[in-house]
């Protein structure tokens, strides 16, 4: 006679949005306008979701933004901070925010920076930003060089949502 046997197993996974909004409404923008964004990353809630671990958010500002150290602050240096911790990179247009070591299903994390559209501005022009959540299955003492040595690989563990301002016009007077 033959056993026969079987196991069912779950595979649980983190499943993380990137998200971002602004505090201009129309999305329209003059040069000189001080605007405020929140991006995020948030793990969805569902059945086989597991917890996210070593979360980073790094979020991408277009040409003719300048990120600013506060609400009504001083431009930021390369290498300085925004009033929410991220570390801005002129180079690159980056603002990389330190990991967050976990996020459970169904939570989010957010921060929130200013920026100023520069002065002069381009009239008709269009300013994408855009922010990249990125996540791991497994905490920074598993992972060891693993899956987070490129997360874009597994579409539920990294995430984009951008955010367009328009500059329509300019008062020539």
């Amino acid at each position: 006679e033959t056993a026969t046997s079987s196991t069912t197993t779950n595979i649980s996974e983190p499943s993380i949005q990137a998200t971002k909004t602004t505090t201009d409404t129309d999305r329209i923008v003059d040069p000189g306008q001080e605007v405020s964004f929140t991006v995020g990353a948030r793990n969805v809630t569902g059945t086989r979701v597991s917890v996210a671990h070593q979360v980073g958010i790094v979020d991408t500002l277009p040409a003719g933004l300048t990120p600013l150290d506060g609400p009504g602050g001083s431009a930021v240096a390369d290498g300085g901070t925004v009033a929410s911790g991220g570390v801005w990179n002129a180079t690159a247009r980056t603002i990389t925010w330190p990991t967050v070591t976990s996020i459970n299903a169904g939570s989010n994390v957010t921060r929130t920076y200013s920026v100023r559209v520069d002065d002069p501005a381009v009239s008709q022009a269009q300013l994408q930003n855009t922010v990249k959540a990125t996540t791991s299955s497994l905490g920074a003492a598993h992972e060891a060089g693993g899956e987070r040595s490129d997360p874009t690989t597994a579409p539920a563990y990294a995430g984009t949502a951008q955010v367009t301002l328009d500059i329509i016009g300019m008062d020539l007077a």
